[in-house]
């Protein structure tokens, strides 16, 4: 709690009343949402009705934590029924069905804003419904001892954005928690690279800031994200192991507004990038953009460039020899792979192409029908490349499809691992 108070939970909120309206969906389930309005009841255990009867506290599943009782416990109650409930020492609940919502007092909700911005002062992250509650009672024991608006109301008149069981005032506040989980995600996927942590967390603050969200707040940004910034940013980015752990997070998630940030991101960077190996990253991190918006025609094009810009970018090269690979073009993804000092996935998949790198038959007459099985003469048909058959092709064509998950953006352990032993050959 704020202020570093120390409290017993159950002595604390022993006698509350807590008001909650039950829904359609609360009834149809047999199960009350007790994820904000009954917050301040989180922590009973082994509860029961008056009857004797057993309540189940569902914490479990991807839905609000539940009270589902016994069949048909809810039917006497019908949609919009305002309900007070009490929960007594001994964990057994008391529900009166009460004849309207209590009107919020004014003085209550003033004071629940008050407690909010003590606690949301300091760490800057949404606060639970039962942190206000306890908080509440804590100043003040008479808070919820009548029944009175419901938690939500009482938020709701405050100005209050509620989410789940957390209430914040400003979008900065939930982005804050969006930046602690990634911060615990890179620096358990980093480990003892502190330094390259803080290059990849320092980056997606970057990237967020040219999304249009506000970073104002947090110091770790100090001013604007110009040219300077993200050249600075791409300097960070030509350690490979900051690079791949900065793909993971950047493209972890494929909802829009997170397609949207790459997009912005990574086009700033390319109009950015003035040197070769700067061109090479950001080419790389828009070609694995341009894969997630399922255009790999221009993932392949940025490809080109990138490595055109920088021959010696190991990622570059690897990524483009599996597109080569892909297209079924052996001879090109092999003399990419040759290039790599590489670990052994990378060797399977050049195993796996290298003896279809030259023709196994002789190559056909401008006037032959062409290999490909179009029917057309060989003279016709682009590109004309002496690629097997089919048939024989079958199990090198497989190597794209086991060589794509750790080719793939998102979570790669395997491949951050590989980044570190990827060497161009001398």
């Amino acid at each position: 709690m704020a202020a570093d108070h120390t409290v017993h939970v159950a002595d604390l909120t022993a006698g509350i009343v807590l008001t909650h309206v039950v829904t359609d969906d609360e009834r149809a389930a047999g199960s009350l949402d007790a994820s904000f309005d009954l917050a301040g009841f989180h922590r009973s255990d082994d509860l029961t009705l008056a009857t004797g009867e057993p309540i189940e506290v569902d914490w479990a599943t991807p839905q609000p934590p539940g009270w589902t009782g016994p069949d048909g416990w809810l039917d006497a109650y019908p949609a919009g029924a305002v309900l007070a409930i009490e929960v007594t020492p001994d964990s057994v609940v008391h529900i009166t069905e009460l004849g309207a919502v209590p009107a919020t007092d004014g003085v209550l909700d003033e004071r629940l804003r008050v407690v909010y911005d003590r606690a949301v002062d300091e760490p800057w992250l949404p606060v639970s419904g039962e942190e206000l509650v306890l908080a509440l009672v804590l100043e003040d024991p008479a808070s919820f001892r009548e029944p009175g608006a419901p938690l939500s109301a009482l938020v709701a008149a405050t100005g209050l954005d509620r989410r789940g069981n957390e209430v914040a005032h400003d979008d900065t506040v939930w982005h804050n928690v969006v930046r602690l989980r990634r911060l615990w995600r890179v620096m358990r996927t980093m480990g003892d690279v502190c330094a390259g942590a803080l290059k990849v967390l320092h980056t997606l603050d970057v990237a967020d800031q040219l999304a249009g969200i506000d970073m104002s707040v947090f110091p770790e940004i100090d001013g604007p994200a110009d040219t300077a910034t993200l050249r600075a940013l791409l300097g960070d980015l030509r350690d490979d192991e900051v690079l791949v752990t900065l793909e993971d997070e950047l493209f972890a998630d494929d909802d829009l507004g997170s397609r949207n940030r790459a997009a912005i991101f990574t086009g700033a960077l390319l109009a950015a990038a003035h040197r070769p190996r700067d061109r090479a990253i950001a080419g790389l991190l828009a070609a694995l953009h341009a894969e997630r918006s399922l255009e790999p025609l221009v993932a392949e094009q940025h490809l080109h460039l990138a490595h055109h810009a920088d021959p010696d970018s190991v990622l570059v090269t690897d990524r483009l020899a599996w597109y080569a690979s892909d297209r079924g073009d052996a001879p090109r993804a092999t003399r990419l792979w040759r290039r790599l000092e590489a670990p052994a996935a990378v060797n399977q998949d050049l195993a796996a192409v290298e003896r279809f790198a030259s023709p196994s038959r002789p190559r056909p007459g401008r006037n032959d029908a062409c290999w490909c099985g179009s029917g057309r003469k060989y003279k016709a048909v682009p590109p004309r490349l002496d690629r097997p058959t089919t048939a024989p092709r079958a199990g090198r064509m497989a190597v794209p499809q086991s060589g794509r998950l750790p080719r793939t953006p998102g979570p790669r352990g395997p491949r951050r691992r590989a980044a570190r032993r990827l060497r161009p050959r001398r």
